[in-house]
């Protein structure tokens, strides 16, 4: 067990895992649920005036029931990779007078390093100065990096007071407009605790449904493709489709990991009801912002089906793909086979033949063998009294006989040598050429 998570200020370490480099950032003030002051601020000077501003509010006795900062998206560190979410607008020091006047939890940073969706709760009596210990009610939640415009989100709560505090890490500028316009729309309704938690759902909800409705149009376009022409998995248009359906499985189970978060929400709800009495006006607002989560929910299951449905048809074209690749490989096998049947056949044929010649040269070569010999005049076969019955010149016939076989057997074994020899180079460079594929 970490108990260290549990503690609220954040360490040396917690403070290292951001990157800061100042550019804009919007810090809003809700005043009970009705004005909203907007401040664009940008380097160290606009921040040390805005926290004068809002000192000068507390002594008035003015100060708000909400703290809203929107941190801008860092530029990209690489070419075609968004900046992390851990990288702030802020330098340093503005960050640190941040977290301990925002009463940032250091779980954020834990948040932020996983990179997946999660929501995180911690309650805690904390001591600001000789005050009496309050209730400090901290959330921490993050959407997931699997995709572009992942955001992170930390808030803290305290119920004496009914004052909330709230930073959105990473926001691209399209997402800090539309965090502005949410809280902008909530007109004369009460701030809720969880009022920026819906928001960040409802940015995730945005994000995520854009990403299901384009994968949804393009394997509409498609469709007819898949059903009315040959499915060949090394055509493009096919590799295309079944990029789409890998990253619909993708997308379904950021979907599902998005709504278990939501779920856990929707538990805190119910738990703030249980430990604090609320105003008639807070808690129709959790009221509100519940059923939205519930209406973002119903919509996740319906692109939940239709991410399984794309899923489903991966499925079915890798089956089809591979039973039709299964099926030309079976083809091609097959002549193949007739072939060298035929081949066989034709080889049986000619060794039948060349057996019939060998058996008729074993029967007549020596008959012409026998018969060239004894038709020279080496052999007198009615020598006349004196004369000899063999030439004294069969060594000449011995000698050339002897000769011509001895030339015969070398030109065989030169030519066999030969053949076997280039027989070696070729397996030689087909052993080279599969290693090298390989």
């Amino acid at each position: 067990m970490d108990w260290s998570a549990h503690t609220r200020d954040m360490s040396a370490y917690d403070l290292g895992t951001f990157k800061y480099a100042e550019s804009m950032a919007v810090a809003i003030r809700k005043y009970g649920g009705k004005d909203m002051a907007v401040d664009r601020l940008m380097g160290k000077d606009a921040w040390d005036v805005w926290f004068s501003s809002v000192q000068e509010e507390k002594d008035r006795g003015e100060e708000a029931t909400s703290y809203i900062i929107i941190c801008s998206r860092a530029p990209e560190v690489f070419p075609g990779q968004p900046s992390p979410v851990s990288y702030l607008p802020l330098s340093s020091g503005t960050w640190k007078r941040l977290v301990a006047s925002l009463h940032v939890h250091r779980s954020i940073t834990r948040s932020i390093a996983r990179r997946v969706a999660i929501f995180s709760t911690f309650r805690r009596q904390v001591q600001d100065g000789p005050s009496t210990p309050q209730l400090e009610i901290t959330y921490s939640a993050r959407t997931s990096a699997a995709f572009p415009d992942d955001v992170a989100l930390s808030s803290a709560y305290l119920p004496d007071s009914k004052t909330s505090f709230s930073v959105f890490y990473g926001c691209s500028p399209d997402q800090m407009a539309d965090i502005e316009t949410s809280l902008r729309s909530t007109g004369g309704i009460v701030d809720h605790p969880l009022l920026c938690m819906g928001i960040l759902g409802e940015l995730e909800r945005k994000r995520l449904v854009d990403l299901a409705e384009d994968l949804i149009d393009k394997f509409t376009v498609d469709s007819d493709f898949l059903e009315n022409k040959h499915w060949d998995l090394n055509t493009v248009k096919m590799r295309e489709s079944l990029a789409i359906c890998l990253r619909s499985r993708t997308l379904l189970d950021q979907i599902r990991s998005f709504k278990r978060q939501l779920n856990k929400v929707l538990k805190e709800f119910d738990r703030l009801r249980q430990e604090e009495s609320q105003s008639a006006d807070m808690f129709e607002t959790g009221l509100i912002i519940q059923q939205r989560i519930h209406d973002v929910l119903d919509e996740y299951d319906d692109k939940i089906d239709e991410c399984s449905m794309m899923a489903e048809n991966l499925s079915l074209a890798m089956q089809t793909g591979w039973s039709q690749i299964t099926r030309e490989d079976s083809i091609v096998n097959t002549r193949i086979a007739k072939a060298n049947t035929t081949i066989a056949l034709e080889s049986q044929i000619e060794n039948a033949q060349m057996r019939s010649i060998a058996v008729l040269g074993m029967i007549y070569l020596p008959l012409s063998c026998v018969g060239s010999i004894f038709s020279t005049t080496i052999f007198n076969w009615r020598p006349v009294e004196g004369e000899p019955v063999i030439s004294n010149y069969i060594w000449i016939l011995v000698a050339i006989s002897a000769g011509l076989t001895a030339l015969t057997i070398l030109a065989w074994h030169l030519t066999t040598s030969r053949e076997k020899i280039k027989q070696s180079k070729r397996s030689k460079s087909f052993d080279i050429e599969l290693d090298r594929i390989a």
